[in-house]
């Protein structure tokens, strides 16, 4: 089942770094990539235009949360 996602790209706002949504598309899989650091996740994005991006896993964010198809919502506790 793939999944929506809004994907987020940097920006700087009022001298704040921040990240902000750029474009939607639809999550593929989970990936790895290597660097001179070593190894990281990734989420593998494909776009409407049909183009396939890579994103690190915070720059993306689930539309439609997955626990919201498979389990009823999570409701705050009473805290009085």
């Amino acid at each position: 089942m793939m999944r929506r996602v809004t994907c987020l790209k940097h920006a700087v706002i009022d001298g704040k770094s921040t990240n902000v949504p750029d474009r939607d598309g639809w999550f593929h899989e989970w990936g790895v990539e290597s660097d001179e650091h070593g190894s990281y996740t990734v989420a593998i994005v494909e776009h409407a235009d049909g183009e396939v991006a890579i994103y690190g896993t915070s720059m993306i964010r689930f539309i439609d949360p997955l626990c919201a198809k498979l389990a009823p919502p999570l409701t705050a506790p009473n805290r009085s």
